[in-house]
């Protein structure tokens, strides 16, 4: 039996050490965040909530740890337990209702993505996931209910690895903290850089990019032995406030992010916190509705996301006032339920291993089979199907024929059965060159989003075992697909960034980078051409707002979108890819440019689909029913055009690479 005073039973937070102005700082936080992921343009830098969030946590843990060392009372185990108790309840109880309703809601791609998320959030390495995944602020980032979870991983790992230090520097010499935070936080800050330069995910996600932040708020702890004056403080109240306001309604996703991005709200955290109350400024979030907010702020960034992301995707376009209205409105009475009805009972309760590791087993084992069984297609029974195969009678694209060449990248392999079906149609055979992401045949023109991937690249290498290929084996015609718009798009954040060369020295603007595009692919047509080949440039097929699967591959538990009024994304980028295979094929017999855009929209407006099914898996690729009834549309125009004169290139006529 427990006795009175049992160290293994949380305390709660008396009213002498709790600060009521830090929960109104955690309302600012959140808040940001949630009109951030709302898509309110004035707060286009609200993700910077996520950075105050670390620096109140490490200012808090930090002092917690150093005052329990101070009386006596401090133990590992007690902080691990305490973490769990504050953090994880509420977490797994977000992760299960979000699988719940994904199983309900989402197309089989979608659920299998959210099924692994959910894995690597309870473990709790989501944080590596999503960086492996993709940026966070690309079109994507809307399917994936779980992923601002990656900053909880983050927090959870810093915890797992900061009292183990802070313990060694208390008992080792009080003096030393001053100096290894000082020293840990230059560490920090050179990763995050580091980290940026080589890849803009990799320094967002990863928590060594993220210490800093976490070291700014333990920094405080030998400073506020230090009061200032009262006037100083309110100076100091003023540009604090002033940092964190500047991040959230002046960032964007161009801005450097982390380093040296998130130093100035972190900045400004810890300057709200080392002010306190005092300053009469402290009032605008040191107030019954803030602190309000603030009490339950971790509950409310646990479910605000997964909200937003299930009705937007039910709804099928993008949110209008009322609705946004809605969604927050609707948020902060989940996390108030979730907070009053789980958070906190169970942060204050004895810890009960065997309920909530059957719910987390639970839990990891319906997020395993749905990730195993590819979504539980059986939701949603797909057409099959059929009569299409890459090689029938040694026509089509065969292992091994050499007659034709179709390369290019995954809008290459997207078009195999549909380039296959044109072959046999045209008693001719090909074959698929290994596709490359991103990836287009040209001489030295790839996409990066920074020089230091130049060397490395793998289209860079690709481009030339492509050329070589060619060299080699002599193909009579050469089919180019390739998803054109990266390295050339005014959303360089998202589309790969810029197309450079060997030899560039600096990030390229949009207008250097439209002109190597524009000379190397004018280079390449008049080198594949040069001895007799036929070209055929497949278009990109269009890059669309919504993912055709919300509107035709998901559940019919809830009513579906309209796919029918799809808006086409990066339409000025699409003119210009559209305009120069026009000028450049324009006039020449040997080269055939198909315009995809052209047979799949209209007026800017694209129905994939037909008859309920859908023409893709997702924004911009093709399924098997899109790439037949593309065939059926414009397949006899390039069979026509194949048939048609095919000179061949003699052996080794074109040696010069």
């Amino acid at each position: 039996m427990r006795q009175r005073g049992d160290s293994r039973r949380p305390v709660r937070t008396t009213e002498k050490s709790y600060r009521p102005e830090i929960d109104g700082l955690r309302a600012v936080a959140v808040v940001s965040v949630l009109l951030f992921h709302l898509g309110l343009p004035a707060f286009s830098g609200g993700y910077a909530g996520v950075d105050v969030f670390f620096v109140i946590s490490g200012y808090l843990i930090t002092k917690n740890i150093h005052r329990e060392i101070g009386a006596g009372t401090f133990t590992f185990r007690n902080f691990y337990l305490g973490r769990f108790r504050r953090l994880f309840p509420a977490l797994l109880t977000t992760i299960a209702v979000t699988l719940l309703v994904g199983a309900l809601l989402f197309a089989p791609t979608h659920l299998t993505k959210l099924a692994q998320s959910a894995v690597w959030s309870i473990l709790p390495f989501s944080n590596y996931y999503f960086w492996t995944e993709a940026g966070y602020w690309d079109l994507g980032s809307i399917l994936k209910p779980l992923l601002h979870i990656w900053s909880l991983s983050v927090e959870e790992q810093f915890y797992f690895v900061w009292p183990m230090l802070v313990f060694a520097f208390v008992r080792w010499r009080r003096s030393l903290p001053i100096v290894i935070l000082l020293i840990l936080f230059i560490a920090g800050s050179n990763c995050a850089s580091i980290y940026y330069g080589v890849g803009r995910p990799l320094g967002f996600y990863w928590t060594t990019s993220r210490a800093f932040e976490f070291l700014i708020g333990a920094a405080l702890i030998p400073v506020e032995r230090y009061r200032a004056p009262r006037p100083a403080l309110e100076l100091l109240a003023v540009a604090g406030i002033f940092l964190i306001g500047w991040a959230v309604l002046t960032y964007d996703s161009t801005t450097a992010f982390p380093w040296d991005g998130a130093i100035y709200p972190c900045i400004g955290a810890a300057l709200l916190i080392y002010v306190g109350s005092k300053p009469v400024i402290s009032g605008f979030w040191n107030n019954r509705p803030m602190i309000w907010i603030g009490k339950f702020s971790y509950s409310l960034y646990l479910v605000h996301w997964p909200v937003i992301v299930f009705y937007a995707y039910w709804r099928g376009a993008a949110l209008n006032g009322y609705e946004q209205a809605g969604v927050a409105a609707t948020s902060i009475g989940l996390a108030f339920l979730l907070h009053h009805f789980v958070a906190q009972p169970l942060r204050y309760a004895s810890v009960r291993l065997l309920p909530i590791g059957a719910l987390t087993a639970a839990t990891l084992l319906i997020s395993g089979l749905a990730w195993h069984g590819q979504g539980w297609r059986w939701r949603h029974p797909a057409p099959i199907a059929e009569g299409m195969l890459p090689c029938e009678g040694g026509f089509g694209l065969c292992p091994g024929a050499a007659g034709v060449a179709l390369i290019g990248d995954s809008h290459a392999n997207q078009s195999v059965l549909m380039i296959a079906g044109i072959l046999k149609k045209a008693g001719l055979s090909g074959t698929l060159y290994p596709a490359e992401n991103n990836c287009a045949l040209m001489r030295d023109a790839f996409p990066v989003k920074s020089l230091a991937k130049i060397p490395t690249d793998k289209c860079r290498a690709a481009q030339k075992l492509w050329r070589e290929r060619i060299i080699s084996e002599n193909p009579a015609a050469v089919i180019l697909a390739s998803f054109w718009l990266p390295g050339i798009s005014e959303d360089h954040e998202i589309l790969e960034g810029r197309l450079v060369g060997s030899d560039t020295v600096r990030m390229p603007t949009l207008t250097e980078s439209r002109a190597r595009f524009a000379s190397q692919m004018k280079e390449t047509i008049d080198w594949l051409t040069s001895d007799g080949r036929k070209v055929v440039i497949l278009g990109t097929s269009p890059y669309v707002e919504i993912p055709p699967s919300i509107c035709y591959d998901r559940p019919e538990i809830f009513s579906r979108p309209d796919c029918s009024r799809n808006v086409m994304l990066e339409v000025e980028t699409q003119a210009f890819v559209t305009n120069f295979f026009r000028t450049v094929s324009g006039g020449r017999s040997n080269v055939q440019y198909i315009d995809l855009t052209e047979l799949l929209c209209k007026d800017g407006y694209c129905p994939l689909g037909e008859n309920g099914i859908s023409f893709y898996h997702d924004s911009h690729h093709l399924n098997y029913f899109g790439e037949r009834w593309l065939m059926d549309r414009m397949g006899d125009k390039v069979t026509a055009f194949l048939r048609s004169g095919i000179a061949k290139p003699l052996s080794g006529s074109n040696s010069t690479q």
